[in-house]
């Protein structure tokens, strides 16, 4: 769950939208057309949920951006392929940056 007081301030849609200079925004969601929100597949969130449910060996998860105004639910998939690549990463990071340096003091 994501409470966000700006969304009360500026509105979801100006969150998602572009800036000025036409940078993408850094918010976690985009919106649709009909005014839907959905978690950005590049967002660090979604690689958080992805890895908890992973480990919590669950099959889908209830992603919750509110507001004092607004609440968006969406529910997120475990998405197996974007795992096993996520993984793969992972795994190359800790042995061979993480645990090399671990061992230094074993």
């Amino acid at each position: 769950m994501k409470c966000l007081y700006a969304a009360d301030q500026k509105g979801y849609d100006a969150l998602c939208a572009c800036d000025e200079l036409g940078r993408i925004s850094r918010f976690c969601c985009i919106m649709d057309d009909i005014g839907q929100l959905s978690l950005k597949i590049n967002h660090a969130y979604h690689y958080q949920i992805q890895g908890q449910m992973t480990i919590t060996d669950r099959n889908w998860c209830d992603f919750v951006v509110m507001s004092a105004s607004k609440i968006a639910i969406q529910r997120i998939h475990f998405d197996q392929p974007f795992w096993n690549d996520c993984f793969i990463k992972l795994r190359h990071f800790y042995f061979t940056l993480v645990l090399p340096e671990i061992l230094i003091y074993i």
